[in-house]
């Protein structure tokens, strides 16, 4: 059975418990727990999974839905902030991993940002928050083939603390020692990346027709979930479609509804998750 908690997290979040899947226990529900410990107290996580009593279950799970959407919030200002950086700086984008460092960032939200820039700039992006007469702490996210742990480690001569993996890390600093850092640790990325720039590729299983695109097709994918690391979602292509409209949706239009037309006169209307942030959207 679930704990009252649960359910009244579930029901804040407008989440169907009849359909959970690992999409909303990475994107709905982790990101919401998560919230309580980069903006408040972390230890009131377990009052969420205590409680049988609903009326104290609930302002519970209320106050979660709240520090949720103040993390959304401050989340995109912090990216809005490091895009201005770059925009004012073009010289920060000259090197082999982004380091940009800020006074007012919350430290609870650089990471998800540095995951954003990496996605948009395919390099390393390590975001630092350097309030005044503190150490400044950073969070760091990478690339294939660019083992961050390590290029932050060879720079330990200027830092006070580091830890981490291949793919992200934490490290702690003077402020002072920054525009260093930045070099030393750009010198040792680029090495890691040799010759050829690191470019995403993406993985295209089939070619599917808009007429085979039913409940059926969709419930038999459905049953080779949960999708992860190991076992990826499966990526399909239609050729030749024909673009008709768009328009945006969501709270802050950042997704986009797509119609879409085949030669043979199929039409589709699809979501384009996160294409009303996209640099290249359509439309």
């Amino acid at each position: 059975p679930q704990r009252t908690g649960q359910i009244e997290k579930k029901e804040t979040a407008e989440i169907d418990p009849t359909g959970i899947t690992e999409e909303h226990l990475g994107f709905e529900i982790g990101p919401r727990q998560n919230a309580l410990g980069r903006l408040d107290d972390a230890s009131h996580a377990e009052e969420l999974l205590t409680p049988e009593n609903r009326r104290v279950a609930r302002p519970i799970a209320n106050h979660l839905e709240g520090l949720n959407a103040h993390r959304k919030m401050i989340t995109s200002q912090v990216y809005e902030g490091a895009l201005a950086l770059i925009d004012s700086d073009p010289v920060l984008e000259g090197y082999s991993a982004l380091v940009l460092d800020h006074p007012a960032w919350p430290g609870g939200v650089i990471g998800i940002v540095a995951s954003r820039l990496v996605e948009r700039y395919n390099k390393p992006a390590l975001l630092i928050t350097s309030p005044p007469g503190e150490l400044a702490r950073g969070s760091a996210r990478s690339i294939p083939g660019v083992d961050i742990s390590a290029a932050i480690a060879a720079q330990e001569d200027m830092l006070e603390g580091f830890g981490g993996h291949p793919m992200a890390a934490g490290f702690s600093l003077e402020a002072e020692n920054i525009p260093a850092f930045r070099a030393g640790l750009s010198r040792i990325v680029s090495e890691m990346m040799g010759a050829t720039p690191y470019e995403p590729t993406l993985q295209i299983d089939a070619d599917l027709p808009l007429d085979k695109i039913d409940p059926g097709l969709i419930a038999d994918l459905e049953r080779l979930a949960p999708f992860g690391p190991g076992n990826p979602n499966l990526v399909f292509t239609g050729s030749d479609l024909i673009y008709r409209s768009s328009r945006e949706i969501g709270r802050n239009g950042d997704h986009l509804l797509v119609s879409l037309e085949d030669p043979g006169g199929e039409q589709r209307t699809v979501v384009w998750w996160g294409g009303g942030l996209n640099p290249c959207r359509i439309g």
